[in-house]
């Protein structure tokens, strides 16, 4: 369910422009709850972590079909210490959590019991993991590291071919990543897309309910950082280049060919 653009015009939470509901945001990036609904509804195994960004995630009852607790999927918090919400999304039977390699303990999930699995974890920057065990003894892991500050940008289109008839569209999403590679959380870099070649640009946008901004703009903020940018094919075949920019930054760049 991806949520719907100005369904809040007269509610009480304008400026936000869309409903807080959905599982994926309005350029199409996941929220936490995809991945919840993902261990449940799929037989793909899954392992997720996400924590709390206020009080809402301490506790299984503030989930519902609307609401979600506030959470995100980051280790960058501000005081060493704190006591945060660790939500583990999973459908995998045994999954132990680590911090910076050493055990927080190891939770069974049942979904009869709970539909999730959490943990209160004194923040320590580094990196946190949660290890799920498969029934066949296989391991699969997640990870969240601390981020330093955006050091470069990367490119991921989720289409690298495009029909020359002047409809077909590649999504490219833009991430601000620090200098290990690590996603930059609560980065807002502006960045500045240039598309040249047989294609162009469509549309920008970051996924932010606030965000008022043209989608047609050439431009467009970090949201938790990282945007997209929608690029169309032309009526003649060749390469779309699409040149990813923000100040302070080497640029990134990602090539579709159009056939």
């Amino acid at each position: 369910m991806i949520k719907e653009c100005g369904k809040d015009l007269y509610w009480p939470w304008w400026p936000s422009k869309g409903a807080t509901s959905g599982l994926v945001d309005i350029c199409g990036f996941e929220k936490p709850a995809y991945y919840f609904r993902k261990a449940i509804w799929t037989n793909e195994p899954v392992v997720y972590i996400a924590v709390e960004t206020d009080s809402t995630a301490k506790d299984w009852f503030n989930c519902s079909f609307w609401n979600w607790p506030k959470v995100l999927p980051h280790w960058n918090h501000t005081t060493e210490g704190d006591t945060l919400a660790v939500h583990v999304y999973t459908n995998l039977p045994e999954v132990e959590l680590k911090l910076n390699n050493k055990s927080l303990g190891t939770q069974y999930w049942d979904l009869d019991k709970h539909a999730f699995l959490i943990w209160n974890v004194p923040y320590s920057k580094g990196t946190l993991e949660a290890i799920g065990t498969l029934p066949n003894g296989e391991k699969k892991t997640f990870k969240l590291q601390t981020a330093g500050k955006p050091a470069k940008i990367k490119l991921v289109a989720d289409r690298h071919e495009l029909k020359a008839n002047q409809q077909d569209l590649s999504y490219i999403k833009a991430f601000l990543l620090d200098e290990n590679d690590v996603p930059v959380p609560f980065a807002e870099n502006a960045i500045k897309f240039e598309v040249t070649g047989a294609g162009t640009l469509n549309a920008t946008g970051n996924g932010n309910d606030k965000n008022h901004a043209c989608y047609k703009e050439e431009q467009t903020k970090a949201y938790l950082g990282k945007c997209l940018a929608i690029v169309q094919s032309g009526s003649e075949k060749g390469i779309i280049n699409v040149v990813a920019r923000s100040k302070g930054l080497p640029y990134s760049n990602v090539e579709i060919k159009v056939e």
